[in-house]
């Protein structure tokens, strides 16, 4: 009994743990009838008696009541009592606890007794450790309507048993799931319209059941079959297929009564000498192969059947069941081949007008939310990729313009407006946002259209009849390649590191080393990032594309003490902005945010917690900023989040240069003009010891 104490913890409990946790699925067992009165029973009963289950959770004194399954109890049985707490009908402001269960003891749940006969050993256990006398179990009384309803199903049994006329049971043994299989047709070309349709029939052995299939061409010319006539007892005389589908193979004669009307005590009286006789089944005799059979008015001519048929009239009838050659079927229809739709006239977009070219009636270009639903994204990436473009064109006056190029994630849209126009040229939209083809050829039969994978820095691409090609991408965009290496395959460092050690090796070039020290203005491990990709262009030349040096310069980038506080000082200013143009004050509600959040009263939450603070506390602004903003500013001990709330703060303590900023802050605004260039250093020393192990472990050309 003490490991059975153990195993719910009641043996070991601590005295300072709260119940709920203690007695946590805790759960004892009580069994029990309760007594139904002839108004809810039926006019014959005088008293009915019905078992159930009582469940009693002690974590929270709720009861749950459940009434054991019976087919013969004649009412619902389930779930008497959901769980919940019962009052006592004595003090409604009480409920029933554990004193209220024993065994022997009745108990009142909602004006019904319910009285407990027995208890589990883990019940008995429980109640015997906390101090409570568990009398024995005992025999609870029998239910004469049980006895009854036992009766009535033997006296059942034991009429149904004079079914045995037709062998029906003994046949279910003996071929049970044995099923003859014919091939045949029905020629009905002498009609209107009419076919020979080839057909699949099935005679299952084990109930004289018969079902046919007919044979339809499917798709991509592949064979179906639809049901032609559901599986039933087919009649040789289709006059009398009612007649031999009824459903109960005993016709009722009469009704006897020995009141003279129907009651209780009357009975039935069934045609046991065959007076209504079946009427003549189709049945295995009936079909052999080269003759014709009738079935449901139909005249089929059977040609074939399977194995498993020929061996069963060959061992049961002693003949063979030969098949007949007959000609083959027609081949399906061949469809016409697909109407090329007419080139593409320029006029709105190319799936609006193809979906015109399809339809009657027009309609719009249905959106591809496979696409949408299967994209690889979380919550911190980006939803649009920015790209710097630069015109390339003849005339110097266009030559230097540059766009920027915003790339949609969900449906591939593409959209190109300008910055910075020359004197006489009006800024703004270059491209509407629209999906753009491969090469730009409306004649493409398939068109492709470019994807996030196909952009790249140093790319060249056509919009509207131009040609730019990629210089840059925003921070948000390189990371967002870098974190999908599988789909940009350019923004892979190891790959694009690998890539350039071959390279240097196949050009022979052993002077990188020497070249990185010699850039170097200062005796420190890091260089500028210019004279960095300077170094690696002049080692291995075009054996690299732009994107790929610029991965390169990334992977081992690192940002100077200077450039993370001036990076520090705008994200702070740009959040401030948000929260000015809002007038929404982060000392009230973030700050208290972030107390209910610091359980321990250190003053310092986790980045993640930081971050949940603020976005439960539903501050203006991107959350990515304040995330960039969180991890410049976040030491060893975690963000000191009062120190936060006071940087954020815009009425009490600005940025300097945030009275300067204008009061809307759009995609036109110009970072550097306020903030200048934040450009990061490279640790070329890391960056050496990578090429290094490859540098001396590869065979150079002599």
């Amino acid at each position: 009994m003490e490991n059975v104490l153990e195993s719910i913890g009641l043996s070991g409990m601590h005295p300072t743990q709260p119940k709920w946790l203690a007695l946590d699925k805790t759960i004892l067992h009580f069994f029990a009838y309760l007594y139904e009165g002839p108004v809810e029973s039926r006019s014959e009963e005088c008293m009915r008696i019905r078992y159930c289950d009582i469940y009693y959770y002690m974590e929270d004194d709720t009861v749950m009541i459940m009434e054991k399954l019976d087919d013969r109890a004649g009412t619902y049985n389930g779930k008497l009592l959901n769980r919940q707490r019962v009052p006592k009908s004595s003090n409604p402001h009480a409920h029933i606890s554990v004193y209220d269960f024993n065994v022997g003891k009745p108990v009142e749940i909602f004006s019904r007794h319910y009285f407990v006969y027995k208890c589990d050993e883990f019940t008995r256990a429980t109640l015997t450790h906390m101090g409570f006398e568990v009398p024995e179990d005992f025999q609870a009384p029998f239910s004469q309507h049980l006895l009854d309803s036992a009766a009535e199903k033997h006296l059942n049994h034991r009429l149904r048993r004079h079914i045995s006329h037709h062998h029906t049971a003994e046949r279910f043994r003996n071929f049970d799931t044995k099923v003859l299989r014919f091939y045949g047709y029905w020629d009905d070309r002498a009609s209107l319209f009419g076919d020979r349709h080839y057909l699949v029939i099935h005679h299952h052995l084990g109930d004289q059941t018969t079902e046919v299939l007919r044979k339809v061409n499917g798709a991509l010319g592949k064979e179906k079959l639809e049901p032609f006539v559901r599986r039933s007892r087919i009649p040789k005389n289709f006059a009398e297929y009612e007649t031999a589908n009824m459903s109960n193979p005993w016709p009722v004669l009469n009704i006897v009564s020995s009141h003279g009307k129907q009651s209780s005590e009357s009975h039935l009286i069934y045609d046991q000498a065959q007076f209504a006789a079946l009427p003549a089944l189709v049945t295995d005799r009936d079909f052999q192969c080269g003759s014709n059979i009738v079935l449901m008015a139909r005249l089929i001519y059977l040609y074939d059947c399977d194995n498993y048929t020929k061996w069963y009239y060959k061992e049961t009838y002693g003949y063979e069941q030969k098949p007949v050659p007959i000609e083959p079927p027609a081949p399906p229809p061949t469809k016409p081949a697909a109407v090329k739709p007419p080139p593409f006239n320029g006029y709105g977009t190319e799936e609006d007008s193809l979906r015109n070219c399809q339809l009657l009636i027009p309609k719009p270009p249905m959106l591809d939310v496979r696409k949408y639903l299967l994209l690889e994204w979380h919550e911190e990436d980006p939803t649009v990729l920015v790209f710097t473009l630069r015109l390339l064109h003849e005339n110097k006056r266009d030559a230097g313009r540059t766009f920027v190029m915003s790339f949609y994630l969900n449906n591939d849209n593409i959209y190109i407006y300008e910055k910075d126009a020359p004197q006489g040229v009006s800024v703004g939209s270059f491209h509407s946002r629209k999906t753009v083809k491969k090469g730009n050829d409306p004649l493409l039969d398939a068109p492709q259209y470019l994807k996030a994978e196909d952009l790249y820095i140093g790319g060249m691409y056509s919009f509207s009849g131009q040609t730019f090609i990629v210089t840059a991408v925003d921070e948000a965009t390189a990371a967002y390649m870098e974190k999908y290496p599988q789909r940009f395959p350019y923004a892979d460092g190891s790959l694009v590191l690998e890539k350039f050690t071959r390279a240097m090796v196949a050009s022979g070039d052993k002077g990188i080393f020497e070249r990185l020290r010699n850039n170097l203005k200062t005796n420190s491990d890091v260089m500028n990032w210019n004279d960095f990709l300077d170094v690696l262009m002049s080692t291995v030349g075009n054996a690299l594309n732009p994107h790929e040096y610029f991965t390169l310069a990334r992977r081992y980038q690192r940002h100077t003490e200077a450039s993370r506080t001036k990076m520090a000082q705008l994200l702070r200013a740009i959040i401030q902005h948000h929260l000015r143009k809002t007038g929404w004050d982060p000392t009230l509600h973030l700050l208290q945010a972030c107390i209910r959040a610091d359980y321990t009263e250190t003053g310092f939450l986790s980045l993640t917690e930081m971050l949940r603070c603020i976005k439960g506390a539903r501050m203006p602004g991107n959350t990515a900023v304040c995330a960039t903003y969180l991890d410049l500013t976040t030491d060893a001990a975690g963000v000191d989040y009062r120190r936060v709330v006071s940087a954020l703060d815009w009425m009490r303590h600005p940025v300097a240069e945030f009275i300067d900023l204008p009061q809307n802050i759009g995609k036109d605004f110009d970072y550097n003009k306020y903030f200048g260039d934040v450009v990061p250093v490279v640790r070329h020393e890391a960056f050496l010891e990578d090429v290094r192990p490859i540098y001396e472990n590869l065979t150079w050309p002599k």
